[in-house]
Order: C-alpha cells, then structure tokens, then sequence
C-alpha cells in the first residue's frame, strides 16, 4: 500500500520536500549524464525538452543554482537538430520546440524572435488540414502553440486559424458534433481492430483535446463564436460514451466497438483526463450541468487501489504521476479536498515506483512494442514517458511555483 501523504499549504508533498528533492535531483542528474552521452531525444516531449523544462523549474525553486544553464546547453543542442522535426507535429516537431521557445522566454517576461516560423504556420493553417486532428502530433497542438503565444498578434492569428480548420474537420451525426480518425492516421497495433477508423475519446489524440483547444479560443475571444458553437454540439456528444461501471463513471477509449480497451487511469485516455476538458467547457460556457457531471466523474475514480489501476510506471502520459497531477490540477480548480487527498495518495505511490540508484532517477517506462506487442523497461528520460516529467510533477506537488509546463498537456 502506498503512505497516504499529508501536504501543507496546498501542494500534497510539501510536507516531503527533503524526499521529493532527493528523488528529482537524482532524475536531474541521470539526465545529465545522457545528454553528456548525446542520448536525449530532440523534442517537446523527449529527453531534450524536458531536461530543458526540468532544469529551468529547478531555478525557480532555487534561483541561486546553475540549473538554468544547464537548461541553455540542452537547448542549444535541441537548436542544432530542429530542422530535422517534421513541422507540425507539437510534441515530436518544430512547432513543439516554438512552444518550448516561447515558455521559456515568457518565464523571464520576454517575446521570443520566431515570427519566420509562425508566417510559415501561418501559411500551412490557411490551407485544408491534411494531418491528424489530435494533440500530441495535429492540428490541436498547433492550436496550444497559437495559444501560448498569445498575447503576441501571430498567436491570436494561429489559434483563430486552428479553431476554424477545426470547424472544417467536425463531422455532424445524429448524437452530436465531434471529430474523426480516419483509418490512414490509425496506430498499426490498433488497425486490426478498427480498420474502418474510430472516434477517439482519449484527450492526447481525440475529441477531448479539441474540447480543451476550443474552451481555451472561446475564453481568449478567439473565434469565440463559432468555438461555442462547437463546444455546444461536442460536449454533449463526448459525455454520451460515458458508461456506468460499478460505482465508477467510465469512458471507452474509442468510441466504436465493444469492451474497454486501454482501460485505465491515465492522462492519455479515459476519463481522468477527458473530463479536465469537459470541465473547463463547462467552467467557460456557464454550464454547471457539464462542470458537476465533469466533476462527479473525476471523484467516481477516486480510491481505486494503484494496483487495479492499470498503472504500470510513473510517467505522466499514463502513470501514477500522471494520474496524481491530475487529482492536483482538479482538486485546485474545483475547491475539491476528496480530489486533494487523491493527489496526496497517488504521489505517495509515484515515490514509492523510483529504485534509487536505478534507471533514470530510479524509474523506468513499461513499454509495448507497436508493431510487435512486446512488453519493456526502459530507463526513458522525457517529458511524457520519462523521468523528466515525473520530476516537474513532483516539484509541483512540493513547491509553491508555477506549473505552466503542464499547457503541454491540456492542463494549464
């Protein structure tokens, strides 16, 4: 069983500082040494990006120290490899590196000198979408860049553009308004099962992430109207696919075909992380009705044992930091304390998975195989799937400092 953690102040390891920094400096360091070795992966949400994001959090808890440096190498050298990315693929490509850029210079209250990538942007918006829709690698990523670009005028310009070519992608059925993954963007270990295609509810490549982008343009005023509009025949249609089990509310990864695949507590699908989106619509539209159901979903999970989870790891993507940041983010916003002590617990458990001496920090990322379905443990240092973000969520449930980084992943 995990120790059921007592924060203070808030954050629900601030009582554990002196564990929670041990934990995170040794993640720093294996970092270190892999990019010394030159094995951290150049990209928003791999070893680079998140070593950047790592280091530049570790400053603002304690600004006296040469961890903002170390955050420049890494960066240099994720400049020298950008023009190899593909361009709009936000956590593998260059518009996830402009996010990076544009962070880290309003982390110090300034603009950064991108303009030339987003003409090109721009450029590529202003024609039908020919990609995938989703977060992590389409259209809704290049939405979170325009978002976090705002307040400068090519920001408002690229949000506006993607919440249009969003309209164009929405398909109308009888139930509602939501978007479709044709069978050419379906992950090879998926096309079996769906060869025709599926409505994704996972809110890293579905709908839910177009609920989140949509909820952000209509609060900034960004195509506002026709967000609304959206969100109104989207929200609906997402919350239909919820499903009685138990005393749980559950929602299917997809939203075709029978059973609960992927089945899990986890940032990536499911419910945990859709309904951050259906709340946030709710809390932009005025709609208590979507914000209570939202709400009442995320504590129907509470108390499942980390073992029954489908958790494997820590990552965030789909592990137990993942899950316990979650609980964090939304016991803040709701004024939750069930959801707090959630997030007390499941850090408990994300401790309790790092091995010091081993690994990367003393964790590693259980790991299926694609194409093959084999199963590993690797030692990853990223973002999403490393111990690059397990560290940030760690600083962010101990210290009192911005978590920002988290609008990679719909959060913020």
């Amino acid at each position: 069983m995990s120790e059921v953690l007592v924060g203070k102040s808030g954050r629900p390891l601030a009582g554990h500082q002196e564990r929670v920094w041990k934990t995170v400096a040794a993640i720093r360091d294996d970092i270190a040494a892999a990019h010394v070795e030159a094995r951290l992966e150049p990209s928003l949400s791999g070893g680079l990006g998140g070593g950047i994001l790592l280091n530049r959090y570790l400053h603002l808890v304690d600004p006296d120290s040469l961890y903002e440096p170390e955050a420049e190498r890494y960066l240099d050298r994720l400049m020298a490899m950008v023009d190899r990315l593909p361009l709009t693929h936000f956590y593998g490509g260059t518009v996830g590196v402009a996010w990076l850029l544009t962070h880290l210079a309003h982390l110090d209250g300034e603009e950064p000198d991108i303009v030339d990538l987003d003409d090109i942007l721009v450029a590529v918006l202003r024609e039908p979408w020919q990609g995938t829709y989703d977060l992590v690698g389409g259209l809704v990523g290049v939405g979170f860049y325009g978002l976090e670009r705002l307040p400068h005028e090519n920001g408002r310009e690229l949000l506006d553009l993607a919440v249009r070519r969003l309209g164009d992608l929405a398909v109308a059925g009888v139930d509602g308004t939501a978007w479709f993954t044709p069978p050419q963007f379906v992950p090879p270990l998926q096309i079996g099962a769906y060869p025709d295609g599926y409505h994704n509810l996972g809110l890293a490549h579905g709908v839910p992430g177009c609920i989140r982008l949509l909820a952000e343009a209509a609060r900034v005023d960004v195509q506002a109207d026709l967000a609304v509009r959206l969100l109104d025949d989207s929200v609906p249609w997402l919350l239909h696919h919820v499903q009685r089990d138990g005393d749980r509310w559950t929602l299917p990864a997809y939203a075709e075909g029978s059973g609960r695949p992927h089945a899990r507590l986890a940032w990536c699908y499911n419910e945990l992380g859709a309904m951050t989106a259906v709340y946030a619509a709710g809390e932009v539209r005025g709609r208590v009705d979507w914000s209570k159901t939202a709400a009442a979903i995320l504590r129907s999970t509470c108390g499942l044992p980390v073992e029954q989870s489908g958790c494997r790891d820590a990552c965030l993507c789909h592990g137990a930091a993942g899950v316990a940041h979650i609980y964090q983010v939304m016991a803040d916003e709701i004024g939750d304390e069930v959801l707090r002590r959630e997030a007390e617990r499941w850090f408990g458990a994300t401790l309790e998975m790092g091995k010091p001496g081993s690994s990367c920090g003393g964790y590693r990322y259980f790991h299926v195989d694609g194409d093959s379905g084999t199963q590993t443990w690797d030692p990853r240092p990223g973002f999403l799937e490393g111990a690059a973000g397990i560290g940030l969520a760690l600083l962010a449930a101990a210290w009192d400092v911005p978590m920002g980084w988290n609008r990679i992943l719909a959060l913020g």
